[in-house]
């Protein structure tokens, strides 16, 4: 026997829902897995916004900012031929080219403004460098890419496609203009691409550069004071090879003079400070006697030059008179009285004599007198005269006793020692002592101004207008 059961109700209801749900899951994961994201299936049938034609299968929503619309629709071939933005990798219905890439609408608004990359040239699409030279204030823009694959100059940092080799440092093109106009450094002769110190040459003014490389690296020269690789030592000093090729000696104690020198005029000696301060005068021609004076019995010191050329003989003093005599009396026709005699007398004597001889300069020691008794004449000079001196001073004398054998009573003391000078000045020329005649001409004392008088009175009236001065008036 058999019994039909009905199910009951509630159940079917509850095998119903979970059929439902089974089926619901199934149709979705067949969408899921079988249609991309962002990808539709045409349950109507849209027209595509590039092609213009009904869309009967996959399309896709995108977002057009050519158009003003929020989102276009566009047939799967469409979409898969249309090329993508090089920038932001976006659907591109229109190409912009720049920057050397063809970009969207959008990222060509977005960069149209940007600046050019110093290296490359090209606008530039994404992230960048800014430089600003120190020394310009010129500002420089470099894309990422360019800074990571080129070289940095050197100097500023900045990084450049083609560094230039210069002092052996890689520069850019505008530092390698700048080290063209660069100073030089005396040392390395680089052009100086940093630091450096300027010197002055005070004799041609000249401007020297040092780097501060080479500064560090060599020492001074003791008289200039700049930097050198090549000093020589000159007593105990470091110094230079251009100043050492100009260093004097000094003509008193031999040493080199590297700084302060002493020089008198009409003379090419130089002194050291040491000699013009510490050593003695020469009692006769009045320059440093150095570290070895010639000390005479009568205390005078003189210096070698002049002992060197001392005439310590008085038979060479008579024959040096002759001479003098002769010149003056052919030359001038000067004739005086006979000579006496000539000796050498000791300073004392000289004084003694000087204060009694009315031509003879107060208070100063004469170097020679001229003594007359009647007709004849006695000659007195200094011992130890240099050869010149004394034939200067012999001239001069002689003068003096020429003007009183023809007027006795001659009393114009500056024609009188003008007219001595002068003939002392004739003399000197005649031997070739041109530094002793210049002598003349620069003394500024009694001697000088009568010099000078008689000299303006033989340029107007010739050597007769000087000896016209001392014709007898009778």
């Amino acid at each position: 026997m058999s019994e039909k059961i009905k199910n009951p109700p509630g159940i079917l209801k509850v095998i119903f829902e979970i059929s439902r749900i089974l089926i619901f899951i199934f149709m979705f994961s067949v969408f899921y897995f079988m249609v991309p994201p962002g990808r539709c299936m045409a349950a109507e049938t849209p027209l595509c916004e590039i092609c213009s034609n009904e869309i009967s299968g996959q399309y896709y929503k995108v977002k057009d900012p050519e158009s003003d619309k929020a989102e276009i629709f566009v047939c799967l071939s469409c979409y898969e031929s249309t090329p993508r933005c090089e920038v932001c990798t976006g659907f591109m219905r229109k190409a912009h080219e720049f920057g050397g890439k063809n970009i969207c609408k959008g990222c060509y608004e977005h960069y149209k403004d940007s600046p050019l990359c110093e290296i490359c040239k090209i606008n530039i699409l994404g992230a960048y460098v800014k430089f600003t030279d120190p020394s310009t204030g010129k500002v420089s823009f470099v894309c990422e890419p360019c800074k990571k694959n080129s070289p940095a100059c050197s100097l500023c940092n900045l990084p450049c496609a083609s560094p230039a080799k210069v002092a052996g440092q890689s520069l850019c093109e505008s530092c390698a203009l700048k080290a063209k106009a660069a100073p030089v450094c005396k040392i390395c002769d680089n052009p100086i691409l940093t630091s450096y110190t300027h010197y002055k040459d005070k004799k041609t003014g000249t401007v020297i550069y040092v780097c501060d490389v080479c500064a560090k690296a060599n020492g001074k020269c003791f008289v200039c004071g700049v930097p050198d690789a090549n000093l020589k030592e000159a007593q105990r000093k470091d110094v230079c090879p251009k100043c050492f090729a100009e260093l004097k000696k000094c003509y008193g104690c031999g040493n080199y003079i590297f700084r302060l020198s002493y020089k008198y005029d009409l003379t090419e000696q130089q002194y050291c400070e040491g000699c013009q301060k510490n050593t003695d005068k020469c009692d006769v021609c009045g320059l440093p006697t150095g570290a070895n004076p010639v000390k005479l019995t009568d205390g005078r010191k003189i210096c070698p030059d002049c002992e060197s050329t001392a005439v310590k003989d008085v038979t060479e003093v008579r024959d040096l008179y002759a001479s003098v005599a002769v010149f003056l009396s052919s030359d001038y026709h000067m004739n005086i009285g006979n000579v006496n005699k000539i000796s050498f007398k000791e300073i004392n004597e000289m004084r003694e004599l000087g204060e009694k001889t009315p031509t003879a300069e107060k208070g100063v020691i004469p170097l020679g007198i001229f003594s007359r008794s009647g007709k004849e004449f006695d000659i007195f000079v200094q011992k130890n005269l240099p050869k010149n001196l004394l034939i200067g001073v012999l001239a001069h004398e002689y003068a003096h006793a020429f003007v009183h054998d023809r007027l006795p009573d001659f009393n114009d003391t500056l024609i009188d020692e003008g007219f001595a000078e002068w003939i002392r000045h004739k003399t000197l020329l005649k031997i070739g002592d041109d530094k002793g005649a210049k002598l003349i001409e620069r003394r500024k004392d009694i001697y000088g101004d009568g010099f000078r008088k008689i000299t303006e009175i033989e340029s107007g009236k010739g050597i007769e207008g000087v000896f016209a001065l001392f014709e007898k008036k009778w």
